[in-house]
């Protein structure tokens, strides 16, 4: 229940959403609506015209940078789901991914530069609707098909970040003291680290899919309103995911480093 109430207000509070719902009560309420309608929209306009979103995740993505010099060797290697479209692939019988693709071809390249590393996969659905594939499922499908043999271990029941700490750690039960690399977007990465630092598993962060750009003329010529929305409704997932994690306890700081 926990799980759907969270999913349900995450729909609410995403930042198109939101807007929307405040112009339709400003339709609904008539003349006494009408600073409803115009605060929709000055907010869409403001959408088009300033980069709220690439300034939002900007320090969420700079706040595990990329290791300045890769450790020698590594124990294992941890790629988080995310990018995998259950319902399409369900539909076309074909892994479908979306724009976090880099998590995988990352975690590729790593079992390459580190062939004696342990390889674990944690994803299950993070959608309230029931599906007979998971996460796992899509991505052992794709290696398949791409001829990736490393062996590979697959948690295919998490429904979200702090689940996917604890129920990998419960199978994989890492050594104390062994370096495992945690691969995800680098927005998500904060609360991911938290996650498996909350579940006695410290990691080694490997920030993957940047999205935000630095300098003023490269983040206002990021133009069009998807492009602008897609990035708000990132950011403000995980900003509202560190908050309620940290409020859950599911992690121990509120922005962790």
């Amino acid at each position: 229940m926990k799980f759907i109430a969270f999913k349900l207000l995450g729909l609410v509070f995403e930042p198109g959403s939101l807007l929307v719902l405040v112009g339709l009560v400003g339709v609904a309420a008539g003349r006494r609506g009408r600073g409803l309608l115009v605060l929709c929209a000055c907010g869409f306009t403001a959408l088009l015209i300033v980069p709220l979103g690439q300034w939002a995740l900007w320090p969420l993505e700079q706040r595990f940078p990329l290791p300045a010099v890769a450790p020698d060797s590594v124990a294992g290697i941890i790629v988080l789901g995310g990018a995998e479209e259950i319902d399409l692939t369900e539909q076309s019988g074909l892994p479908s991914f979306n724009g976090g693709m880099e998590t995988l071809t990352t975690f590729i390249a790593l079992s390459h530069r580190y062939p004696d590393a342990q390889l674990a996969f944690s994803g299950g659905s993070g959608t309230i609707a029931d599906h007979h594939l998971s996460e796992a499922d899509v991505v052992r499908q794709l290696f398949a098909q791409l001829g990736f043999t490393h062996p590979v271990i697959y948690e295919g029941r998490s429904r979200d970040t702090y689940e996917n700490a604890v129920l990998l750690k419960r199978i994989v039960q890492p050594a104390p003291g062994s370096t495992w690399l945690l691969v995800t977007t680098a927005s998500h990465m904060p609360r991911s680290v938290g996650c498996f630092r909350a579940a006695g598993w410290p990691v080694l962060a490997w920030p993957t899919s940047f999205k935000a750009l630095h300098g003023w003329e490269d983040t206002f010529g990021r133009i069009g309103m998807g492009a602008r929305l897609g990035d708000l409704a990132t950011a403000m997932h995980e900003w509202q995911g560190l908050v309620a994690y940290w409020l859950l306890g599911r992690t121990n700081t509120l922005f962790p480093r």
